[in-house]
């Protein structure tokens, strides 16, 4: 038992220090990437929620110290930090949350006190039901502040529960002005620094596979290329949630309609992106079926064996549009040279996909071709989608690589 507990212990060590790790190999691309006064940039929201936060919490303690003469007037910061959130939507949302589930708990604990009276089975059933009402209408946070309020009434008394609700309208509203005030938050950057993010990623790893279906590689080496290309599509659900946090901190942003555009566009890109990494992982699996296969017939794995060289020189042209297109969603970018640079390398792949499909295809058509051929076909077919998704003119996200002045050009 002590073993499997120490064998378990390493093993999540093991997961933290791999997330550590590539959390810095992120951010080392990014700052590579942006530059550092780039990667400030894209921070900058949430240094700025930082220091609004404390901002809240101050000018919340005075107005219930010295105005009301709030006889708890710490509570009013606590609701500030409870309330302020990196959006000004749900920063209104969650002030509002909190004070129904103040106002609910207090109402829960005068009923108990009165009806029932205060003992185990009471306290029990009072929580119970404040956290299955706030699962019912959806909103978990309310129902635990019903629960956390309600037993503090009873701890503390009824006075306690009056001045909650006093200072929890303080702090809310305080928390609410201050992120209105203070530059409100907008996460166009975040998510585009995303897009930039997860590109990079997706072209790494392409030109690992162009490299090592060059070089020669065995099943052990498609099998880590196939982990790296499921990690990617994690990063690109979280990609998709900076898009819909930039959204929802669109929602009542002073730069609404401005912002409203740009993530259109970032979340064209998103979908782009996210179609690429879907056909790359197909044809990495396909890459890894011709590893097995070359393994059972005991053939030398080499890259120019097993794949035709203009497939693996269509892959290189494949790494560099999906950087073009993170490129593309910098702020800093040329827009004449990234889209000089998407034309280039689209225009190469068509040429290399031409002969390769010649030469994967020759013996395609014939029934008795043999099943390394149809996957070759297969591969061919995996990167022709991947060039459409990227073309910037005929495309189906040629929105991802529009500009502020295409959007204002466009009609209504």
């Amino acid at each position: 038992m002590a073993k499997e507990s120490d064998s378990e212990g390493v093993a999540r060590s093991a997961r933290g220090g791999s997330a550590v790790r590539s959390g810095i190999r992120t951010l080392r691309r990014r700052v590579r990437r942006l530059g550092v006064q780039g990667w400030l940039d894209s921070e900058r929201p949430f240094l700025i929620n930082l220091l609004k936060v404390g901002i809240a919490c101050g000018i919340a303690y005075l107005l219930a110290a010295h105005l009301v003469h709030s006889p708890k007037p710490v509570l009013a910061p606590l609701a500030a930090l409870l309330t302020i959130q990196v959006t000004l939507y749900s920063t209104l949302r969650r002030g509002l949350e909190l004070a129904v589930g103040v106002v609910a708990g207090l109402f829960a604990a005068l009923w108990t006190a009165q009806y029932i009276g205060l003992s185990a089975f009471s306290i029990g059933l009072m929580v119970l039901l404040g956290l299955l009402a706030g699962r019912l209408i959806g909103r978990e946070f309310i129902g635990t502040q019903i629960g956390i309020n309600a037993l503090l009434v009873l701890s503390l008394g009824q006075g306690y529960g009056l001045a909650r609700f006093e200072d929890t309208l303080i702090g809310g509203a305080v928390g609410f002005a201050v992120n209105w005030l203070i530059v409100p938050p907008s996460f166009t950057r975040t998510a585009s620094a995303g897009v930039g993010d997860v590109a990079e990623e997706t072209s790494d790893l392409i030109l690992r596979v162009q490299a090592g279906v060059r070089a020669g590689w065995g099943p052990g080496d498609a099998q880590e290329w196939l982990a790296e290309a499921r990690r990617l599509s994690r990063n690109m659900g979280e990609l998709a949630d900076k898009v819909e946090q930039g959204e929802e901190a669109a929602r009542l942003h002073p730069r609404h309609s401005r912002d409203i555009e740009r993530l259109d566009r970032i979340s064209e890109a998103t979908d782009c992106l996210d179609h690429v990494c879907h056909q790359l992982r197909g044809a990495i699996r396909g890459i890894s079926d011709l590893a097995h296969y070359d393994e059972d017939e005991r053939r030398v794995r080499r890259g120019t064996e097993a794949l035709p060289a203009p497939l693996t020189e269509t892959l290189g042209d494949i790494a560099r549009g999906v950087q073009a297109l993170g490129d593309w969603h910098s702020p800093t970018r040329d827009e004449k040279a990234v889209l000089t640079r998407l034309r280039q390398a689209r225009d190469a792949a068509r040429v290399d996909l031409r002969e390769a499909r010649r030469l994967a295809l020759r013996s395609a058509g014939d029934p008795d071709a043999g099943w390394k051929d149809q996957v070759l076909a297969a591969l061919v077919d995996a990167c022709r989608r991947m060039t459409y998704e990227l073309d910037p003119d005929r495309g189906p996200h040629r929105k991802a690589f529009e500009t502020d002045a295409d959007t204002a050009a466009a009609p209504r």
